[in-house]
C-alpha cells in the first residue's frame, strides 16, 4: 500500500540540482546540449517567442538508475511504477555530513547505528546517504577537481557526437573543445593524475560512497530504492561496481546527485521521484522532492 498523500500545512524541499550546461555528470557523459530555436530577442510573428532542442545523456545531473542500467532484460525508466515512486517514506542515513573523507564508504555498521538511533528502514522507503559532498561541493567546481587546469586530461569518446551535427544556431569552430575543457573541471575530486582508473581509463576520482554490505542490508529491509548526494554510490572507485549490481539486480532503483539538506530529518519525510519518461532509457535525469509534516 502507498503511504498518504501529503496534506495542507507541511514543506516541500526541492532534493535535486538543477540541470544546464555547466552542470556536473560523470566524466565519460558529454554535458548538457542546447539549440536554440526561438528566442524573444529575434521572435516575430504569431506562435511562440521560445523554443529550445536539447541533447542530454541519461546520466546528467539528479537522475535515477533503472535496473536496466546493469541488469540485461531489467526494468528501463518508464516501467517504474508510480507506487514506487510517489510519496515513499524517507528515511535519511548521515554519514558525516560535509567533513566525511573524500573515499568513506558508508558501512552496514553505519545503517545498523542509524537504525538503532531513529529507527528501523521500513519496507517501501527510499533509503538516502547523506554525506554533505554536492551540498558543500555541487556548484563550485574548483572545489571537486583541485587540478582543473590539466589539459592532458582525455577527452571522454562520448563529447564529439552532441557537437558534430548542424544545428540553426551556428557556433564557433573550438566550441566542442571549449565544452570539452569546462567539462573536466567538475566535483570528481582528482588528487593525481597518474592514478589511472583502470574501469573508466581515467585519473581515479575521490568522493564518498556505499559499501556493499550496505546496500545489501537496505534492500533486505524492503526499500525501493538507495540514494547519496554524488556522483556514483559506488564512490571514487568503480571496479566492478557492486553497489549498482546489487541494488538494480534487485530491481530497486539508484538515485544520484542529490541535494539533502541538513533539514531533511532522519525518518518521517516523504519523497517523490519524478523521472524523464522516456521509453527504454536505462538512466534518466528526474526532479526530486521530499515532503516534511508540521
Amino acid at each position: 500500500p502507498g503511504a498518504a498523500a501529503p496534506g495542507a500545512g507541511g514543506r516541500v524541499v526541492d532534493c535535486g540540482f538543477q540541470l544546464h550546461e555547466a552542470a556536473t555528470h560523470w566524466p565519460t557523459c558529454a554535458p548538457l546540449y542546447r539549440d536554440v530555436i526561438k528566442e524573444p530577442a529575434t521572435a516575430s510573428g504569431p506562435g511562440p517567442v521560445s523554443t529550445q532542442a536539447f541533447t542530454l545523456n541519461g546520466g546528467s545531473g539528479t537522475h535515477v538508475a533503472a535496473p536496466a542500467h546493469f541488469v540485461p532484460a531489467g526494468r528501463s525508466v518508464e516501467r517504474l511504477r508510480p507506487d514506487e515512486l510517489v510519496n515513499r517514506p524517507l528515511a535519511i542515513i548521515d554519514v558525516g555530513g560535509p567533513f566525511v573523507a573524500a573515499d568513506y564508504r558508508c558501512t552496514k555498521e553505519d545503517v545498523v547505528l542509524d537504525e538503532k538511533k531513529h529507527g528501523p528502514i521500513s519496507a517501501g522507503s527510499v533509503v538516502c546517504v547523506r554525506t554533505g559532498w554536492a551540498a558543500a561541493r555541487y556548484r563550485d567546481r574548483d572545489a571537486y577537481t583541485p587540478l582543473a587546469g590539466r589539459e592532458s586530461y582525455r577527452r571522454p569518446r562520448h563529447f564529439a557526437a552532441p557537437f558534430e551535427r548542424t544545428t540553426r544556431r551556428q557556433h564557433s569552430p573550438n566550441r566542442r573543445d571549449t565544452i570539452a575543457r569546462l567539462s573536466r573541471r567538475r566535483y570528481y575530486n582528482v588528487t593525481d593524475w597518474a592514478d589511472v582508473d583502470p574501469t573508466l581509463g581515467l585519473a581515479r576520482l575521490h568522493f564518498p560512497g556505499i559499501d556493499a554490505d550496505a546496500a545489501s542490508h537496505v534492500c533486505d529491509r524492503g526499500a525501493v530504492a538507495l540514494g547519496i548526494d554524488t556522483l556514483s554510490p559506488e564512490g571514487g572507485s568503480t571496479a566492478a561496481f557492486p553497489v549498482h549490481k546489487e541494488v538494480l539486480g534487485r530491481d530497486k532503483y539508484v538515485l544520484k546527485n542529490l541535494h539533502l539538506p541538513e533539514s531533511l530529518p532522519p525518518r518521517g519525510a516523504l519523497i517523490t521521484v519524478a523521472p524523464l519518461l522516456v521509453a527504454g532509457a536505462p538512466e534518466g535525469p528526474c526532479r526530486v522532492f521530499a515532503w516534511l509534516p508540521k
